[in-house]
């Protein structure tokens, strides 16, 4: 619920608006194309917007490579928590996916709670993301082999 001037996570990800929807109540639904991570610094006030407005420092980007290991599991972890799904099967097994793409892109569009993605979100190097990912993942497997007929059954991919 959007009431007020809630807080904010410090670390966002700055995006184009690539879809627009009205609804019929007068709210929109947005979908945004993620462009750069940043870290909010100030709210500006007397913009006279509808919308709230930041200033914002860039996060650099920080290519790095995983150790093989760490890949491997996760490919692991995703075919177990996706239940083999032959497109994911596809992309696990393209060499010419960059690690950092990889890494951002599960992050994203798995089936996680908000606060979960934010988590990921804030990781300051492709490394710590993806281990938190992977930790996320076993968790998620371990909690959904021990409940009574649960999460097996979701959809796990937006």
């Amino acid at each position: 619920q959007y009431e007020g001037r809630p807080e904010v996570f410090p670390v966002c990800c700055a995006g184009e608006m690539v879809r627009v929807s009205p609804l019929p109540d007068g709210r929109f639904n947005v979908l945004l194309r993620g462009v750069q991570e940043c870290h909010l610094k100030e709210e500006l006030s007397g913009t006279g917007k509808l919308y709230r407005e930041f200033a914002a420092e860039w996060r650099q980007p920080n290519p790095q490579l995983l150790a093989s290991s760490l890949r491997q599991e996760l490919n692991g972890l995703l075919e177990a928590y996706l239940k083999k799904n032959e497109t994911v099967q596809k992309f696990l097994s393209d060499p010419t996916v960059e690690d950092g793409f990889f890494v951002n892109f599960f992050s994203f569009h798995l089936d996680l709670l908000p606060i979960e993605k934010q988590s990921l979100l804030e990781a300051v190097s492709i490394l710590e993301r993806a281990t938190r990912l992977r930790d996320m993942l076993d968790f998620k497997l371990t909690e959904g082999h021990w409940a009574d007929g649960g999460a097996a059954n979701k959809s796990r991919l937006h």
